[in-house]
């Protein structure tokens, strides 16, 4: 398997986990006492974690799929520092940002820098 579509799985996996983890009621609504989770931010790690999931099928669509979503977390992440509730959709802290921020770099990573070999498929 290419290093992308390992950086896809990993990546997929950690938002599966931290979206079913968010829609479990946890005291203040927050995951380990630090991230906010919201059910509308699990909902979207959730959908985050399944287009990365989805990314695992070839090198083609890892780098794809790393491509849409490290725009998305980005944006958000950029927004986020602008507005940390996100214009009043949702609530955002420095820890939630630096995880965004975190997960862009190494999907741009993933989506400009791996190499397609046509190899690893």
């Amino acid at each position: 398997m290419s290093t992308a579509r390992w950086i896809d799985l990993v990546m997929g996996l950690l938002f599966v986990v931290l979206g079913v983890w968010g829609l479990v009621p946890a005291a203040g609504g927050m995951i380990l006492g630090v991230l906010p989770m919201t059910t509308g931010l699990s909902i979207a790690a959730l959908i985050a974690g399944a287009v990365l999931l989805f990314g695992t099928v070839s090198t083609e669509v890892a780098h794809g799929s790393a491509a849409l979503m490290s725009v998305t977390f980005a944006l958000v992440a950029l927004l986020g520092l602008v507005s940390p509730t996100l214009f009043g959709l949702t609530v955002l802290n420095g820890w939630s940002i630096g995880l965004l921020a975190v997960s862009a770099a190494l999907l741009f990573y993933d989506w400009l820098a791996t190499p397609d070999t046509g190899l690893a498929r």
